[in-house]
């Protein structure tokens, strides 16, 4: 039988609240047979405390968590000191960046989650549904707190306070949480995405869908409309031409003349954001409106990175034209216990599904692992 010891270290960014193992889940895993290895205060900022961890081992020192490791877990990519001190066997498991990943992470045998496929068997170990989720529930939060105006229709003495508009662009987990959540709240909503598939799911939380047909484009004399252009087979978007890119962004800018809060998380896998909101249509926003640009926040992007809003930044909050532009940067940390909760029980699943007790390690063929495996050098 080989030796099973999971490790986490404290994140390496203090803007990281999150903490890939809650005591809850220490526990099922040493019940399983593993040994289970916290540094000192990783969890501090999520809630738990070194003393929650019951039967973990805790140190400070990182070489002493690692000594022995043959799986570490956590959120971004560890840093080179923490590398240098695992095993060169251990398997590391995270939102490690995929093609962004440093190349120190391939020094390892290494797992970025976000690659894990969108299938229904694979739903309980799915990290980006789970986080994703949180992401857009935060984010209408947050942007309707900068509003100086309120989310549904008020009846007061004074008279009627009309609804605020909000525009989601994009969709998918994070998306349709943010719709259900303004919808909760009581604003108008309505909502972009490049793909036609997304209609039936907007439209089932009460809002209106707004689409690029390939009937708008044809009739733009616009060439090469493929009707299932902005999809690729996973169901996820993809890169447009020039030609849709104008289309849709002609489309957005007569919507945010009368939006109050936009919430933007537009992604394309593996590539830059669509820039679906130009300088000059940023001009066209009412006075005291919000671009939360969920799109900043996305793997591997450096501090200062651009969104779906050409002028957006992540980690900056803009004010331009009487709007304010949040480039949002860990904006997930705000939910670190329900975020760490969810993250933490993604990973048991997938431990539970991919450790091989027989080689001592991840067992690389099965279907779900396959394409997390970052090569090595």
């Amino acid at each position: 039988m080989h030796t099973k010891k999971i490790v986490i270290f404290r994140a390496s960014s203090r803007q990281e609240k999150r903490v890939p193992m809650t005591p809850a889940v220490a526990k099922k895993l040493m019940d399983l047979g593993w040994t289970v290895a916290l540094q000192s205060g990783a969890g501090a900022d999520s809630g738990f405390l070194d003393a929650d961890y019951v039967g973990v081992q805790i140190d400070d020192d990182e070489r002493v968590v690692a000594d022995g490791a043959s799986c570490a877990i956590c959120f971004g990519p560890l840093t080179p000191q923490q590398y240098s001190f695992l095993p060169k066997t251990c398997a590391v498991i995270g939102l490690l960046g995929s093609d962004r990943a440093p190349d120190y992470v391939h020094s390892l045998p290494a797992y970025s989650l976000e690659r894990l496929p969108r299938t229904s068997g694979a739903q309980v170990m799915d990290v980006l549904t789970s986080q994703s989720s949180l992401y857009g529930y935060w984010a209408v939060l947050d942007g309707a707190r900068r509003l100086p105006r309120v989310m549904p229709m008020m009846m007061t003495p004074s008279g009627r306070l009309n609804p605020s508009h909000v525009l989601v662009l994009g969709a998918g987990v994070a998306g349709l949480q943010a719709i259900a959540t303004a919808q909760r709240l009581g604003a108008v909503v309505s909502a972009f995405d490049v793909r036609q598939s997304a209609k039936g799911a907007v439209e089932s939380l009460g809002a209106k869908f707004y689409h690029v047909s390939e009937e708008t484009l044809r009739d733009k004399r616009m060439n090469n409309c493929d009707e299932s252009a902005g999809q690729d087979q996973g169901g996820y978007g993809q890169k447009v031409g020039t030609d849709t890119l104008l289309a849709q962004q002609a489309l957005i800018g007569g919507l945010l003349s009368k939006t109050h809060l936009v919430i933007a998380t537009a992604m394309v896998p593996g590539q830059e954001p669509p820039v679906l909101i130009t300088h000059s249509m940023v001009q066209s926003m009412p006075p005291g409106s919000v671009i939360m640009d969920l799109a900043t926040d996305r793997f591997g992007a450096p501090v200062g990175s651009s969104g779906n809003c050409s002028i957006s930044r992540r980690g900056e909050e803009i004010q331009l034209y009487g709007v304010t532009i949040v480039g949002t940067s860990y904006g997930i940390s705000h939910m670190t216990i329900d975020a760490s909760t969810m993250y933490a029980n993604n990973l048991l699943a997938f431990i539970q599904y991919a450790w091989d007790d027989d080689i001592g390690g991840i067992n690389n063929n099965l279907d779900w692992v396959k394409p997390l495996r970052l090569s090595c050098a």
